[in-house]
């Protein structure tokens, strides 16, 4: 059994943040599967007592941990840092087997910004678009396509999509 953490950068770096990450569901999801022991830790203290720490990031002007007198904790081997905070429509994809995980909608559990989310199952039946509007990461793609199909993602104890 592994120690994972898992950092929403989002939510320790900006006020007033209501929604939880996707990734960092399906990360917690899939690990949790395999027997590892998961944390959403809400602070960059201690990275080096877990075997694997994912960091996720949404938005560009997300703050994170800056290198301090021991160097960045995003550069340490234990490690994984991604999103489009990070690198906006350049941010590799989640492996599949991640990407297509059952979330764990437990991770946020007692976090109660998130508390309108806890009826929700949450995920994605297409990915892409057509409109190549200039702000978004999807401003590359050309067309909808296909994704997961919804029991990938369903809870049937959750009243909303």
């Amino acid at each position: 059994m592994n120690e994972i953490a898992i950092i929403d950068a989002d939510f320790i770096g900006r006020k007033n943040h209501r929604f939880p990450n996707l990734s960092c569901m399906k990360i917690s999801g899939y690990h949790k599967a395999y027997g590892d022991f998961v944390t959403l830790k809400t602070d960059w203290d201690n990275l080096d007592a877990f075997n694997k720490v994912y960091v996720a990031k949404v938005f560009t002007d997300t703050p994170t941990q800056n290198a301090g007198l021991f160097g960045d904790p995003l550069d340490a081997p234990n490690v994984i840092k991604g999103g489009t905070g990070f690198f906006f429509d350049k941010a590799p994809p989640l492996p599949p087997h991640i990407e297509h995980a059952m979330p764990d909608y437990h991770l946020y559990d007692g976090v109660a910004t998130f508390k309108t989310y806890t009826d929700y199952s949450i995920g994605f039946l297409t990915r892409g678009c057509f409109r190549h509007c200039p702000f978004c990461v999807n401003r590359r793609s050309n067309k909808v396509v296909a994704h997961s199909p919804l029991k990938e993602f369903f809870d049937p104890t959750r009243k909303k999509i």
